[in-house]
């Protein structure tokens, strides 16, 4: 959801990477279940750990920097952004992992494309670092024929779609910055209408990907002061109305990737913007029930959390190691890591 800071430093990080970085890799034909990394130094490139020894069996390169990822059913989608002007790319990466090889791509229907969401075993959304008058240009695309199915546009600002409760939602800003909102998109026709609207209006929505019953609203006011009072608030994705009042909690940065399992709520304490003393938790929350909090140290940063088999993944964003965390007792354990010591690590998923 923070994803445009990543943006800003990799605009920088991925100059001249676009020609040194090929595409062709003798690629891997995953088995088993496998977190699969998105890596940018040194050079652009997928990793894929093997969950159940820990190690970093395969690396597929990547033709340009990639600011997002996303898996499912055995496929991987990459949104290829390269760098700025003349590095710039236009691009979506489709790795298929069931056939090994090298990763394919097919044209954007935009410069940059900077977010990449699965929402069925075969296809995908992928939104643009691209605004015309209309708003932001987003796709849908089928990862499997690699081609766009259809192209839209979300009005105003938005944030990267998210599937939470089975829908997709974009939270956003007016194009003056002067209101907040909550757009919900049709997946198959890409139009999508405002729920909410103001300064109430959140900043994430979160929660489990397919039940309405379990969304959450997150919303923060000042982001220079420290701690930062973060709200987090029940999300009806059904009526699509917010309960008043929410729990309030203190963030020491502020809230970064989320992830839910049950009543849980994983939340990074950790968004790549405050000081290297700020920050570096995993917030166990169980919002709309208590104000208590678990704390899981990350000295790292979280860089990306996943759910796998009733437990949280994380990976840390300064070590390429990834933590088992379990929900109800906090509990950490290491699973896996990334290999190499020159590393900048973006996004997980998930193959299981």
């Amino acid at each position: 959801m923070l994803k445009g800071v990543k943006v800003a430093v990799l605009g920088l990080a991925c100059i001249g990477m676009l020609a040194s970085a090929g595409c062709r890799s003798k690629g891997s034909v995953v088995s088993g279940p496998t977190a699969v990394v998105l890596n940018m130094a040194p050079k652009p490139a997928l990793h894929f750990v093997d969950l159940a020894t820990g190690r970093d069996v395969a690396r597929v390169k990547l033709r340009s920097c990639s600011t997002d990822m996303d898996a499912g059913s055995g496929m991987v989608v990459t949104a290829q952004c390269g760098g700025v002007s003349t590095d710039a790319d236009d691009v979506v990466g489709v790795y298929d992992t069931t056939q090994g090889g090298r990763v394919r791509y097919f044209k954007s229907v935009a410069p940059n494309p900077l977010d990449a969401t699965m929402i069925t075993s075969s296809t995908a959304l992928v939104s643009n670092g691209w605004l015309d008058k209309d708003g932001l240009v987003v796709a849908l695309v089928d990862v499997r024929l690699r081609k766009t199915l259809r192209e839209g546009r979300i009005p105003n600002m938005t944030n990267a779609p998210v599937v939470v409760g089975g829908t997709l939602w974009s939270p956003g800003v007016y194009m003056d910055g002067s209101k907040r909102e909550l757009r919900r998109i049709d997946a198959a026709t890409l139009e999508s209408v405002v729920v909410t609207v103001g300064p109430e209006s959140p900043a994430m929505i979160v929660g489990d990907r397919e039940d309405p019953s379990r969304m959450f609203a997150i919303k923060w006011w000042d982001r220079h002061t420290s701690p930062r009072r973060v709200e987090v608030q029940r999300f009806d994705g059904t009526a699509q109305s917010l309960a008043v009042p929410g729990i309030t909690y203190d963030f020491a940065d502020g809230p970064g990737r989320s992830a839910m399992i049950g009543d849980v709520l994983a939340v990074a304490d950790f968004n790549d913007e405050g000081a290297p003393d700020h920050g570096r938790h995993l917030m166990l929350l169980r919002p709309g029930i208590s104000d208590e909090v678990r704390k899981v140290s990350i000295p790292g940063g979280a860089a990306s959390i996943c759910v796998w088999r009733g437990k949280f993944l994380v990976l840390e964003s300064q070590t390429g190691r990834i933590y088992s965390v379990d929900p109800e007792s906090g509990a950490k354990r290491r699973i896996g890591a990334v290999e190499g010591s020159d590393r900048m690590l973006i996004d997980m998923a998930v193959l299981d």
